[in-house]
């Protein structure tokens, strides 16, 4: 049987959009599965720590050092208010001691408790939305755990309009991005630009 992670590549950033808590948990587990001995998962979450009971395979990667989890709130919140930033930047920091570590690769994954914080989620979405368009390391891959019951119809849409990769129900999906031509100003060499849905805010990519 054909697991969803088969079709996951390193250096890939998508959106997981899970149902129940168990389906978000054997996410985590399959990208477990997935990872290479030489490679660590992060995990982003208030969700997870103290004494969360985790299945056993989580348990041994911890044991191992390849899974460790890490308070969100302390990661996005380092100076008392929400920073979209934080996400690049403790990116940057774990696959930097990663490498010193001699590991092979990283991966991150965050399920941020947004609550009745509409705003950090809006900048939380631009943020992405821009990186989904930068040149990222290829030893990276990232996925952002958002809950149905969690948010909003809304928010859920603005996860799906920025990311080209979608994990729901099992299935990994590739999306294509609308590519039109430009109507207005200057043109590019191709004069051709990605409008990608991206928020208000973010800008598109000229190819």
């Amino acid at each position: 049987m054909k697991r969803w992670y088969g079709d996951l590549e390193r250096g890939d950033q998508a959106a997981h959009i899970y149902h129940t808590d168990n389906e978000q948990v054997r996410v985590v587990t399959d990208v477990i599965r997935w990872m290479n001995e030489g490679e660590r998962l992060i995990l982003l979450s208030d969700r997870w720590d103290g004494d969360h009971e985790r299945p056993g395979a989580l348990e041994a990667a911890m044991e191992a050092g390849q899974f460790e989890v890490i308070p969100a709130d302390r990661a996005m919140c380092s100076c008392g208010r929400f920073r979209a930033e934080a996400l690049r930047d403790t990116t940057a920091y774990e696959r930097g001691r990663a490498l010193e570590e001699g590991l092979s690769g990283l991966v991150i994954m965050w399920d941020l408790d947004w609550g009745g914080r509409e705003a950090d989620f809006e900048a939380h979405i631009v943020e992405r939305s821009r990186a989904a368009l930068s040149v990222r390391p290829s030893d990276v891959t990232m996925i952002g755990q958002y809950g149905k019951g969690r948010l909003s119809e809304k928010q859920i849409d603005s996860v799906l309009r920025i990311n080209q990769l979608v994990l729901e129900d099992g299935i990994l999906s590739r999306r294509f991005w609308v590519v039109a031509n430009r109507s207005k100003g200057r043109t590019s060499g191709s004069g051709r630009t990605i409008y990608m849905g991206l928020p208000e805010g973010a800008d598109a990519k000229t190819l």
